[in-house]
């Protein structure tokens, strides 16, 4: 199982990058997480950052989607899930990438690519926060598969 985090925006705080990568680290070798993030775009308007920052992700998701990879677009207007739900649509594919734009949101054109468009929720949340969460996801997902004590409610 392989999932790669696509995101703009380049430098998390200590405290998140920590966080991610505690998740990160209880994950076995058969279950990889990676972050890939990319800068934000310092055009003028918002369709203008937009669009250069699809332009980015859509290079690096060109370089890693293989054959039967799955593409879930982090968006608000996407589906909310509960934890069985995330566990399996993440353990739908054997690859999975997760597209998380950034302040201005993405690009239409990165939706229309998706084969799910995902909600974390129905608040707003801070776009440094979002990497730590995918991560806590995928850990939880891990556990749910392996039956450990973490998932249990």
């Amino acid at each position: 199982m392989r999932i790669e985090l696509l995101t703009i925006g380049t430098k998390l705080p200590s405290w998140a990058e920590e966080a991610f990568t505690f998740y990160q680290q209880r994950l076995p070798n058969t279950w990889q997480l990676r972050l890939w993030p990319h800068a934000h775009s310092n055009k003028q308007t918002v369709a203008q950052r937009q669009q250069q920052e699809a332009e980015t992700l859509l290079k690096t998701l060109s370089k890693l989607r293989q054959q039967d990879t799955q593409i879930l677009v982090l968006d608000e207007r996407g589906t909310q899930r509960n934890n069985t739900q995330w566990h399996q649509l993440l353990t739908n594919s054997s690859h999975t990438i997760m597209l998380v734009g950034g302040a201005d949101g993405l690009d239409q054109s990165l939706r229309e690519k998706a084969h799910q468009l995902c909600a974390l929720g129905m608040t707003t949340l801070p776009h440094m926060l979002v990497p730590v969460l995918c991560a806590e996801l995928v850990y939880r997902s891990y556990c749910l598969a392996t039956n450990k004590p973490y998932a249990q409610h």
